[in-house]
């Protein structure tokens, strides 16, 4: 029985800096990605590309841990962009032919004032399985109304975590940032004296 569920959130996030720095901040694709998850749940495939193990979860009488492979990029204009490129369903192989996970979630860095940015972001998390023979019984509205509360809440999970970590951890990189700038900044101005 093919079944589709569905979920989309949206954020805004308030971060104290300019739009370029924040943009700057954006092109750290593996800060993000632990802004998203515990360091423990991430594995790092390629430079701009993760493996994201989930935390196990209940759907009606299954459990299931899916493993996402998620892209992380930067456009042009400075948004930065989510997308699962591929998932499995750990301890249940048998389902993964017919389980399809899709999710997509887009930051973009919008001035407030000179030294003040937000992100808005928005969030989508589709699946597609085709169910088991034991759910046919089960009627259609209360799988589909489980499934959707249930991506429902993982997004708002992300979101929750987001909200938290993703600012605490900008301040870090500013200030590391404005470390570095001012150790170049003496090391050019004593080599100057030097000469």
């Amino acid at each position: 029985m093919l079944t589709r569920f569905f979920a989309s959130q949206s954020v805004n996030l308030s971060l104290a800096g300019a739009q370029t720095s924040v943009a700057d901040y954006l092109q750290e694709s593996q800060r993000i990605v632990t802004a998203l998850m515990a360091n423990s749940k991430i594995d790092p495939l390629s430079p701009h590309t993760y493996r994201l193990s989930m935390r196990p979860l209940r759907f009606m009488m299954l459990s299931i841990q899916p493993v996402v492979d998620m892209e992380v990029t930067t456009t042009t204009d400075g948004t930065l962009v989510l997308q699962s490129t591929h998932c499995i369903l750990k301890g249940l192989q048998s389902f993964n032919p017919q389980f399809e996970l899709n999710l997509r979630g887009e930051l973009t860095p919008v001035r407030s004032t000179p030294e003040q940015t937000y992100l808005a972001g928005q969030a989508q998390l589709e699946v597609k399985v085709d169910l088991p023979q034991a759910f046919q019984f089960t009627p259609r509205t209360i799988l589909e109304g489980t499934g959707n509360s249930l991506l429902r809440s993982i997004l708002g999970s992300v979101r929750h975590r987001l909200e938290n970590q993703l600012p605490r951890d900008y301040l870090s990189w500013k200030a590391t940032e404005q470390q570095a700038e001012s150790a170049s900044r003496l090391t050019q101005e004593a080599t100057s004296r030097w000469r």
